[in-house]
């Protein structure tokens, strides 16, 4: 705005001037001095200041949308991280459970209470809970990652 409005300045022109009426005769010399003092300035800059004022109203408004998207996606991230937490900590335990759950079965087994059927049930249930325990420590280490993304955190 304040460059636009250099061209609505006061200003003071001074010049000179001469005219010839008839050839021969002596010619007619003059100064000019001509002060502009604007009027209407505010009248005269409102669209200018009004095109400006949309643009500033729309960055206003595309900044605070950005603002609620990384609001969202700060809190989306802390409850995903929170989630696998508490997710990873049943796993350990589930695997833990399922590890010694093995062991005493494979104890049973080779003493001849079982059947190797039912071994290799529990062998399967075991390995899934292991499985599922390393995918959810997975889990947590991306959404940690993503986390540290939406705060800023370089890698």
């Amino acid at each position: 705005m304040k460059k636009s409005k250099q061209g609505n300045q006061p200003t003071v022109l001074v010049g000179t001037q001469h005219d010839w009426f008839q050839r021969g005769q002596a010619r007619d010399d003059s100064t000019n001095l001509v002060v502009q003092v604007p009027f209407g300035g505010s009248d005269y800059n409102a669209p200018v200041e009004a095109d400006a004022n949309v643009k500033l109203s729309h960055a206003i408004a595309d900044r605070d949308l950005l603002a609620r998207q990384l609001e969202r996606s700060l809190h989306e991230a802390k409850h995903h991280l929170e989630v696998d937490k508490a997710q990873l900590g049943v796993a350990v335990e589930r695997k833990k459970l399922a590890e010694r759950h093995f062991e005493i079965s494979r104890t049973s087994f080779e003493a001849g209470e079982m059947e190797l059927l039912d071994l290799l049930k529990i062998e399967s249930a075991a390995r899934t809970a292991i499985r599922d325990a390393e995918l959810l420590a997975i889990q947590l280490k991306r959404d940690t990652a993503r986390y540290n993304q939406v705060v800023g955190e370089m890698p």
